[in-house]
Order: structure tokens, then sequence, then C-alpha cells
């Protein structure tokens, strides 16, 4: 069993870190128009960039601009994540001018240790939450009933359990959260990232409806109880009249 848990970690950690792989050039973020410069003193070059993880080019043999001792393009198309390569020809018909960069929603590239960082809060606040949903099984949910069904005891413990659940929710999203984090960085995550993040706004708007339902349920409550307690009291004093 430890093992299989040892396996499933190592397969885990690899999943999210092939895309650390750096490349000869830059990380940038989608949809962000890059220069792509090459330093050279010949009088004219040309450059061509294939697309991402497929075949084919966005830019076939065009013209750069010379500045100085340099050429640059400005390459518009980062629509598609992954990694570009591209090459620049001289005058000459040389073609050794050879790069890439890597195209994710971030625009950056995090360490090793920090996408483990990331592995381990999720673990945590997963686990906690799991633990707090055990919790909440484990507390009453209603009060205290005879055979009959009526009630004769009140459970403040009851609060306490409408409190942890009212933390279901932003536990929820905190966890959300760190996944989308560390999910933008990773062009291999980019389709799981590009199609879950337009959730998370909705979640967030979400935060003010769940606070306000959850107080009003707390309230009604506790406003019951109220109601109960005071019939208790009332059948109380009336037996102790009638008992004298």
């Amino acid at each position: 069993m430890k093992n299989l848990k040892k396996g499933f970690l190592i397969l885990l950690l690899s999943f999210f870190l092939i895309s650390l792989v750096s490349s000869c050039g830059e990380i940038q973020q989608k949809d962000v128009p890059i220069r792509l410069t090459f330093p050279s003193n010949e009088s004219s070059m040309n450059i061509t960039v294939e697309y991402a993880n497929r075949s084919g080019y966005w830019v076939d043999n065009q013209p750069m601009t010379q500045s100085g001792k340099s050429f640059y393009y400005d390459f518009l198309n980062t629509s598609d994540l992954g990694t570009y390569k591209y090459f620049a020809c001289d005058n000459t018909g040389s073609c050794d001018y050879q790069c890439s960069f890597k195209v994710n929603y971030s625009g950056k590239e995090i360490t090793i240790g920090e996408a483990v960082l990331y592995l381990v809060f999720i673990l945590f606040f997963t686990l906690l939450f799991i633990a707090l949903l055990i919790l909440i099984g484990k507390l009453p949910s209603k009060n205290g009933k005879d055979s009959d069904g009526m009630v004769i005891k009140i459970y403040k413990v009851r609060y306490w359990r409408m409190a942890l659940i009212g933390l279901t929710y932003p536990f929820g999203i905190l966890i959300f959260n760190l996944i989308l984090s560390l999910g933008m960085h990773f062009d291999s995550l980019g389709n799981f990232y590009g199609t879950i993040s337009g959730i998370f706004p909705i979640l967030l708007y979400l935060i003010l409806p769940w606070v306000i339902c959850i107080v009003g349920w707390v309230v009604i409550a506790m406003i019951k109880d109220l109601n109960l307690k005071n019939s208790f009291d009332f059948k109380m004093r009336s037996r102790r009249k009638w008992q004298r």
C-alpha cells in the first residue's frame, strides 16, 4: 500500500512538472504579442515561426525589421498554448539562427519547488476539507425528539454545525483557486485551466448570497429554538402551578 501511494505521488508530480523543462527563449502570456529578436550583421533576414504542438507555420519566411546590429519581428499570434519554434535565415540562405519560446496563461514558469509547494497546500486543504465534512456529518442536525416525534431537548451544538457548513464554500473556493493558480503555469494543463477558469468569478460572486443564506438559516433556527424554549418554560410553570 505504501509503495502504491508513493508511486501515485511520483506520477502526480511528474504530470505537473513535465512543462518545467526550459527552452532557449522566454515564457510568454497567452494572447500577448512577443518581439522575436536575432543579433546579426547581415543586410537582411527572414523569419519562420512554427505552430505550437502541431505541424505548419504561423509565419512562413517573412522579412524581419533591422535595428542596428539585430533584426526583430513582432509576433502577434500567441493564441495556442505550448512551445513555438522559430528560425531566421540570412541573405545567403543559411538558417542557423534558431530558438523557441513557450506560451501559457500566466506568462511565467514556476520552479519545481514552487510546484511541489502548491501540491502540498492543495493536499493539506483537501484533507482539511474532508475532515470538515466528516465532522459536520457527526454533529446533530436536529433537536432531540421523543418516540412520538415531539422535541424534548434543544441541541445548541447544531449552530456549530451550521457554522462549519458555512465554511465549506470558502474552503472549496480556496482549493479551487490553488488548483487554478498551479494550472495556469503549465501549457500541458492549459485546456483544463481555460475550461474552468471562467467558473471562478461566478463562485466569487456567490459568496455573498451564500453568507446571507447561512446567516438566515442560523437566525431562523435560533428563533425556532427560542419559541421552543419559551414553550418548555410555559409547560414547566403550568406543571408546577398545577402540582401546587
